[in-house]
């Protein structure tokens, strides 16, 4: 049930002009292994992987704009 949730969420991001989508693989993969560590898996538990998966998306994407910015920064020739 959680990879079809998030599946569904993943359907609405989408990279329209310069704005970038959410890093969907890490937080499906982070999201997948916290609800089966927490070994509840109920609907209290699915709701808690999701919303964890929605700030880890942004997380992401947050961290591969930084590492873009300082890749394109100090590593490009002048």
């Amino acid at each position: 049930m959680l990879g079809g949730a998030l599946q569904l969420m993943a359907l609405g991001w989408a990279n329209v002009g310069a704005a970038v989508a959410p890093d969907a693989a890490l937080a499906s993969v982070a999201s997948a292994i916290i609800f089966v560590k927490a070994g509840k898996f109920d609907a209290a538990g699915q709701n808690v992987a999701i919303g964890t998966a929605i700030a880890l998306a942004t997380a992401g994407l947050v961290l591969t704009m930084v590492v873009s910015y300082f890749i394109s920064s100090y590593c490009s020739p002048s």
